[in-house]
């Protein structure tokens, strides 16, 4: 897989640990409450997206580092916004 360097890997719980793969993970642990959380605003966008409706450009602009909404942006990355 080209530039799996510039990826950051999520184990589902901090006790995960996979035979071949575990170096691409490194300590990154997905925030479960956080994704439970803005469930609603993260399922509103796959009809959208999958539907031609929202391009997957205009969701990823809007998922960008200056964007206002930070908890919903770290939502979707799947990860703690503290």
């Amino acid at each position: 897989m080209r530039n799996r360097h510039d990826l950051n890997f999520y184990r589902p719980e901090a006790s995960a640990r996979y035979q071949h793969i575990d170096s691409l993970f490194g300590d990154n642990v997905l925030d479960w409450a956080l994704l439970e959380t803005h469930r609603p605003d993260l399922m509103c966008t796959v009809p959208s997206t999958r539907d031609g409706r929202l391009s997957s450009v205009t969701r990823l602009r809007k998922l960008g580092n200056h964007s206002r909404n930070k908890a919903r942006i770290s939502a979707h990355r799947g990860q703690s916004s503290g």
